[in-house]
């Protein structure tokens, strides 16, 4: 269906601008962890960060996303 595809792309178009806003850190290990599945031990690592400061940021990211994507596809 056409118009499904349409909105697909305009939701990922929503998504990308919605990452881009997370605070660098955020938005590292949320990229890594989600679109690289990298594991959570190799990110906190590579980041130098503890393994609560990583799910914290994790907890933030989601948060974020979700408020966001909201405001700008949900709520349009």
């Amino acid at each position: 269906v056409p118009d499904k595809h349409l909105e697909n792309k305009d939701f990922y178009k929503v998504l990308e601008r919605c990452i881009e806003k997370l605070p660098p850190n955020t938005r590292a290990a949320f990229v890594l962890r989600t679109f690289e599945d990298m594991p959570a031990e190799e990110i906190c690592k590579l980041r130098g960060l503890s393994a609560s400061n990583f799910w914290v940021l994790m907890h933030r990211a989601r948060v974020a996303l979700r408020d966001c994507i909201e405001s700008n596809w949900i709520n349009r």
